[in-house]
């Protein structure tokens, strides 16, 4: 029972006239969220707290966060062991410039061979 009741509850909220969940980054549509989300052009990046200022459409959502400026980057030498990441790629790549086991890459990239 519960679950039915949920899931027609679901259904009834799609449908209703609604506010966007968007309305807090500016969309001032009110009607059927469920046709809506595809159009609203107010979907903001999810690294909004890394500083990035995107806004966009959900179809774009997935392909603009997966390239991202904001998005934490590590160091590509993390495999190795190195914890370094940062918001910015100019700060990873003066880091990765400078990092110890960048120094010690070819010995542990062979060590590494050897255990798999």
């Amino acid at each position: 029972f519960f679950f039915f009741f949920a899931k027609n509850t679901q259904a009834c909220c799609l449908t209703m006239s609604s506010l966007c969940m968007n309305k807090k980054n500016g969309c001032d549509f009110i009607g059927s969220i469920q046709n809506h989300l595809n159009s609203c052009k107010y979907f903001n990046c999810q690294y909004m707290k890394n500083g990035c200022n995107w806004r966009g459409s959900l179809k774009e959502y997935d392909e603009h966060n997966k390239n991202c400026e904001r998005k934490k980057l590590t160091c590509p030498y993390n495999r190795f062991g190195c914890e370094f990441s940062d918001d910015s790629i100019n700060t990873v790549s003066d880091h990765e410039e400078n990092c110890i086991f960048k120094k010690f890459s070819f010995i542990l990239s062979k060590l590494t061979e050897q255990i798999h």
